[in-house]
């Protein structure tokens, strides 16, 4: 069912937005119609494919730095043995640290890519999931529930036998019947 009406709903929590580093636009996704939302997921979809693009390349051109900076070092071992031609020297050192300040600063924009391409994509799930129905209001979005939070599972730990006490088939027992009791609270 089709979350969207003609009620408004409220907004997204922005304190739960923030946490997901999830642009502040997205607030008032609920009251977005449905053209709207594939709109925005297909745009989004197109960022991230070139985010992936992005990665890549710069994942290359940091391999292909890296090999030619190992090579660079070696050339350089090799004259500080030789002791000569001190120039030369001096000419390896400062492409080794030049390789070397490039692969820092393509590792820097990777890692940047890498964060825009998660905040993408943490904002594709939360809108298909109003797409799709699974969240209907912004409280059901921002809600916690017990089994992502993993509150239950001190618990369930806390009441499980301990395996001096039975053998593995009452434990999985004890599991399964405690599973059960909580799908038929929710």
């Amino acid at each position: 069912m089709w979350p969207f009406g003609k009620k408004t709903h409220e907004l997204i929590d922005t304190s739960y937005l923030e946490k997901r580093r999830i642009p502040i636009e997205y607030r008032e996704a609920f009251n977005w119609s449905k053209k709207e939302l594939k709109d925005k997921v297909k745009t989004l979809y197109k960022e991230r494919d070139q985010r992936v693009e992005e990665i890549s390349f710069l994942e290359a051109k940091i391999g292909t730095n890296n090999m030619l900076k190992a090579q660079v070092d070696a050339e350089l071992d090799a004259l500080t043995e030789d002791g000569k031609d001190q120039q030369e020297i001096k000419r390896k050192d400062l492409e080794a640290n030049r390789l070397a300040s490039e692969v820092d600063l393509w590792a820097d924009e990777q890692n940047s890519a890498e964060l825009r391409k998660n905040i993408i994509d943490r904002t594709l799930q939360m809108l298909d999931s109003i797409i799709d129905g699974t969240k209907k209001t912004p409280k059901e979005l921002t809600e916690k529930s017990r089994a992502t939070s993993g509150d239950h599972l001190e618990e369930a730990i806390d009441e499980m036998p301990s395996r001096h006490e039975h053998d593995a088939s009452s434990i999985i027992d004890h599991y399964a019947k405690r599973r059960k009791d909580q799908d038929q609270e929710e």
